[in-house]
């Protein structure tokens, strides 16, 4: 079984991934239909139904990805019109953000840094072996 891990906003309790990743749906969901969620929400009769499909399907993609590369997901501005789980495009985002964090991981793998240190210590990482991004600005009279 998966610990609770993630506070919640509707109760005092914490919850476990697939809640929290349900939690996040429902609230996008009452803000497109402008209605404030309550304390507890899901025992409502409005959201009872939908939070019980959403938490099978969350339990379903958490059985495929991980837990932070969904929760990434739905709050990337690409999913900003994902209202729900099934959506056919958000496992396509999940992939991307499975992908990021594992370039991620390999980046920080390569400058000394192991994924658990609290404390970063600029004086480990060799700067020559990560590649730095272009901060010029482009501008469209180059292209001509």
């Amino acid at each position: 079984m998966a610990k609770n891990q993630y506070h919640s906003d509707f109760t005092d309790r914490l919850l476990s991934p697939a809640q929290y990743i349900t939690e996040l749906v429902c609230r996008k969901k009452a803000n497109l239909d402008n209605v404030e969620l309550v304390y507890k929400f899901w025992n409502t009769d409005k959201w009872k139904k939908y939070y019980k499909y959403q938490i099978i399907v969350a339990n379903r993609l958490l059985g495929l990805f991980s837990a932070k590369a969904i929760i990434l997901a739905l709050n990337s501005k690409e999913a900003y019109r994902i209202y729900s789980l099934s959506a056919a495009y958000l496992k396509v985002l999940i992939k991307n953000k499975e992908e990021q964090l594992k370039t991620n991981k390999m980046v920080l793998v390569a400058a000394g840094r192991n994924k658990n240190d609290d404390i970063f210590d600029p004086k480990k990482i060799d700067i020559t072996e990560i590649p730095r991004r272009d901060f010029k600005k482009k501008n469209p009279l180059e292209d001509l």
